[in-house]
């Protein structure tokens, strides 16, 4: 897959903003249904450049869709898998926010797997783009969480049987 450095950055600043947005939207959500208080902070994508990050960082699951820890116990974990749960929703199913990684709350260089791989011969987004793969694994994988049931996301399992 050959690709210009000005393309490559035009797709991670793509991916980057889609992230944001995906936020943006179940910030919403969130204080659509009131609940703000048992939700806690939303996790929210920073600066798409940044020289040093200050903290512990973790990365909650790759771009296969996998969870990289067990974040079953984890809060900002299970928040994440919920952003990537809800992106996939509020996207039709046609893409889904993967190698969800950053410090506390704040998240860093998001990837992004869509249902469509190649479109009009160009990749779509970059190359850690596993399309169906990730989302196969993640629906596979992923159990609703407090998050997904307070936010009203639909069991994965359910509709995918």
């Amino acid at each position: 897959m050959k690709e210009t450095p000005e393309s490559h950055t035009r797709k991670v600043v793509q991916m980057h903003t889609l992230a944001e947005n995906f936020c943006r939207q179940l910030a919403k959500k969130v204080s659509e249904l009131k609940c703000e208080d048992e939700f806690g902070q939303i996790v929210m994508y920073q600066e798409i450049y940044l020289e040093f990050i200050p903290g512990s960082f973790v990365k909650y699951f790759n771009n296969t869709g996998i969870p990289c820890e067990d974040n079953e116990n984890i809060k900002n974990g299970m928040k994440a898998e919920c952003l990537a749960h809800f992106s996939f929703e509020k996207s039709n199913r046609k893409l889904m926010l993967v190698d969800i990684r950053g410090c506390g709350v704040k998240l860093y260089d998001p990837e992004i797997a869509s249902s469509e791989l190649v479109e009009d011969g160009e990749v779509l987004f970059c190359a850690g783009n596993l399309s169906n793969t990730a989302v196969d694994n993640f629906v596979f994988h992923h159990v609703c969480n407090r998050f997904c049931k307070l936010v009203q996301l639909p069991d994965l399992r359910l509709i995918s049987s």
